[in-house]
């Protein structure tokens, strides 16, 4: 619990001090990766008293987020993109959450195996990356700002 607090912290501060540079494609990326989660699908990745249907939970939303993901920055900065970004953003941040609580009360931990880099490190960077997104896909939008971020997302960032 330590190391997923600290991890958070520390990834929220990166993302705050990159966060004029950070376009929504950016945050949108490392979503993609979340197949990841599958890894616990497979034989010997996590101890033997995980329960199926928690791993198949985590596997199956961390494989729907990360089509959604790669989907959605593929069709940036189109319009459909940003509803793609919208729902990937949504469905990641309440898996992530869902699976957390599940994680908590089944004492998920203890059967983790080799896979507990996954929730100490890689999960409050989801997090902070899903917070983020919607962050910039709603605040953006509301401040008319909108426009920016699409030409970003086409050339990159602006200098500065």
């Amino acid at each position: 619990m330590i190391q997923f607090v600290l991890n958070s912290v520390a990834w929220a501060v990166v993302v705050r001090a990159l966060w004029p540079r950070l376009t929504l494609r950016m945050l949108i990326a490392p979503q993609m990766f979340r197949v990841v989660g599958m890894t616990l699908l497979a034989t010997g990745v996590a101890g033997a008293g995980l329960d199926p249907a928690f791993r198949q939970s985590v596997a199956y939303g961390d494989l729907a987020t990360a089509v959604l993901a790669i989907a959605a920055f593929a069709t940036l900065p189109r319009a459909g993109g940003f509803v793609l970004a919208t729902v990937a953003t949504l469905l990641g941040l309440v898996d992530l959450v869902h699976n957390l609580a599940r994680g908590l009360a089944a004492n998920a931990a203890a059967d983790l195996g080799g896979a507990w880099i996954i929730p100490s490190t890689i999960v409050p960077l989801m997090l902070v990356l899903h917070v983020a997104a919607l962050v910039r896909l709603f605040s953006d939008r509301r401040a008319g700002a909108h426009h920016q971020h699409v030409e970003d997302d086409e050339r990159g960032p602006a200098k500065g």
